[in-house]
């Protein structure tokens, strides 16, 4: 954790003179955030029950004048605060960018000059969402949620040390008490999903074409397979509503109890003297935001935790120098590229564990395995963009860093990163040297040509939010892009789950002649492609 804060004090220096604004604003931000909302009501119902308690007028102006001053802080501070730091935080981003974009334009080593622009571009742009995610959501949540609750915890402490001890006590336990059933429900949700999971994909194999389905013999077998997993996935479906109601029920119980403990403890201490019921009551508000600290740090921390190895890569990036780019620059043929029992962890989780693979020249290679298993999070180790916490990389037998793995690399991610711009600036990012012929051969590969030329031809302009073209032409796009690209390695994730199946059966094909001259990776959840692939690695 220690190391991980250290690359956030590193990374801060791209708020520039910005950064003392930014502090300011998200700090007061959360200050007002949690003041001028449920704290301030917690104040508010104190002072008018004691009104009410002790005839007072002077409470009753104590009050309104707290919610006066909330509602100033509200509707003119907070907006002006979070503007500042939202300000900060994309002035930031800008500088970021032209820095990162700067540096891969001025590479002056002419073997990675025409190669790295394009790659770089795409797998950064989402590294650089991550560090504004970071600023903006991470940080923010927080070091609200240390601010919400540290103040509802010494204003508990301030109006009877015993009560607010007590009251902190009872909190963090049902807190605690929480999340034993959360995980539990999470443990039975996961698994209705894997059911779930399991049975779409006997659906969508079945609707796309499983060539057992043509075979009267297996028809018979395939419906009552299908009917095994409906009854199986409506089983633990039912397991799962009933113990999410009996968590719902457990939750209610525990809440009612809290309260009337603290009830019984605050009317006794109200019957000595100690406290007023104003005080009572708003201990018992003022417990919820003390509960929020216990509920979301941990969340909140795992959240930060999982978005800095993107600023680990934009550093990376940063530092990288001509002279550690000749020096490891790769210029021999590739024919082989080895994961040597790699292992990787995400701070609440472990995803790889001791993962060998081999990937050779000349090879159509499929990863497959269920939705969180880590099949994404390999490809970008193999793009060296992660760094396992163990194992090796080889690339013909020998170890590489991130600027040199990069640049033999053409990556296809599951989420298609297109720009708005004409369709041949989006295709010639990763060889703008490229010839018309080439770039019409490689859509025509793909099946790309005939509804590029429907739209417009290929100085067609893609809109801002890329609505002007659908999911399957995206992809299609992206496929040729890599098929233009002419890297000795292409990585596909999920390249073809919104094309149709019979366009898709053309790609594989192009694909299998292909991959003579290169290392195809292609992670699919469509099971019946794995007869096309010459190696199989399941998660």
């Amino acid at each position: 954790m220690i190391k991980d804060f250290a690359t956030i004090k590193n990374c801060i220096r791209f708020l520039g003179e910005k950064k003392r604004s930014y502090f300011i604003g998200m700090v007061l931000a959360n200050l007002i955030g949690s003041l001028c909302y449920n704290i301030s009501l917690s104040f508010i119902m104190r002072y008018m029950i004691e009104a009410v308690e002790y005839q007072s007028v002077g409470e009753v102006h104590k009050a309104l004048f707290i919610a006066i001053a909330s509602l100033c802080g509200a509707v003119i501070v907070e907006p002006l605060a979070t503007k500042a730091k939202k300000d900060a935080v994309y002035s930031m981003l800008f500088s970021l960018r032209e820095e990162l974009m700067t540096k891969i334009f001025d590479s002056k080593t002419e073997e990675f000059e025409a190669f790295t622009k394009g790659e770089l571009q795409s797998v950064l742009i989402d590294e650089t969402n991550n560090i504004r995610d970071i600023f903006l959501f991470d940080i923010p949540n927080l070091v609200f949620a240390i601010l919400h609750g540290g103040i509802a915890i010494t204003i508990m402490l301030y109006y009877n040390v015993a009560l607010g001890a007590i009251a902190i006590f009872l909190g963090l336990a049902r807190v605690l008490a929480g999340k034993m059933i959360n995980k539990k429900v999470s443990g039975v949700s996961e698994k209705t999903q894997s059911y779930k999971e399991d049975l779409l994909q006997t659906i969508i194999e079945l609707v796309e074409g499983n060539p057992l389905l043509y075979d009267s013999n297996l028809q018979k077998w395939l419906v009552n397979l299908l009917e095994k997993k409906v009854q199986s996935y409506s089983l633990e479906k039912a397991n799962r509503d009933s113990i999410c109601g009996a968590a719902d029920a457990i939750d209610v119980f525990l809440e009612k109890i809290n309260y009337l403990l603290i009830l019984i403890i605050g009317f006794w201490l109200f019957n000595s003297g100690a406290v007023s019921l104003g005080i009572i009551v708003a201990v018992i508000s003022l417990q919820g935001n003390a509960s929020f600290l216990f509920q979301n740090y941990h969340s909140f921390s795992l959240g930060l935790a999982n978005h800095i190895p993107a600023m680990q890569n934009i550093l990376i990036v940063l530092e990288m120098t001509k002279e550690s780019r000749e020096r490891f620059s790769i210029s021999d043929e590739i024919n082989s590229y080895d994961l040597e029992d790699v292992s990787f962890s995400y701070p609440d989780k472990k995803i790889l564990d001791n993962i060998s693979l081999h990937f050779s020249k000349g090879t159509f290679n499929i990863i497959s395995g269920d939705s969180g298993r880590g099949k994404t999070t390999l490809l970008k180790i193999i793009m060296a963009l992660y760094k396992p916490q163990k194992g090796n990389r080889f690339i013909n037998g020998k170890e590489y860093g991130f600027d040199s793995i990069i640049n033999i690399i053409a990556y296809m991610s599951q989420n298609t990163v297109l720009f708005s711009t004409s369709i041949r600036n989006n295709l010639l990012i990763y060889n703008p040297d490229a010839t018309e012929e080439e770039m019409v051969a490689a859509c025509k590969s793909v099946k790309a040509h005939d509804f590029i030329m429907g739209l417009g031809g290929y100085d067609y302009v893609i809109a801002d939010d890329l609505d002007n073209i659908s999911g399957g032409q995206k992809q299609r796009i992206a496929l040729a892009r890599i098929i233009l690209s002419n890297k000795p390695i292409w990585i596909i994730d999920e390249g073809t789950a919104n094309i149709d199946t019979s366009t898709e059966k053309e790609v594989i094909e192009y694909l299998q002649e292909e991959k003579k001259n290169r290392i195809i990776i292609m992670v699919t959840h469509h099971s019946y492609l794995e007869g096309q692939a010459d190696c199989i690695y399941r998660l």
